[in-house]
């Protein structure tokens, strides 16, 4: 949904009518204007959905361990792997 709340619209139309009735701007521009800013409106909200959509385990940041994550996990692991090797025990 584009628009929960009419008061946003409302608002927006009210400046374009100001400003076409105090002859600061042509009513081309208002229109270009009008239609700019739904067209950046539709491109962000497809963009959040489409975001949105994907699982929380493929972004980053949420329950997803980043690549530095698991090269650090990786790491140490092998410093683990070595140490019970020689027989030294690791703290807790």
């Amino acid at each position: 949904m584009l628009v929960n709340d009419p008061t946003s619209t409302l608002l927006d139309l009210a400046i374009a009518v100001s400003r076409l009735y105090l002859g600061v701007h042509w009513a081309t521009d208002v229109a270009g204007a009008l239609a700019a800013g739904l067209l950046w409106l539709a491109a962000t909200t497809a963009s959040y959905e489409l975001v949105r959509q994907i699982p929380p385990t493929r972004r980053a940041g949420e329950g997803a361990m980043t690549r530095r994550a698991h090269e650090a996990l990786a790491g140490l692991r092998l410093q683990a792997a070595l140490c019970a090797r020689q027989g030294v025990r690791l703290a807790a």
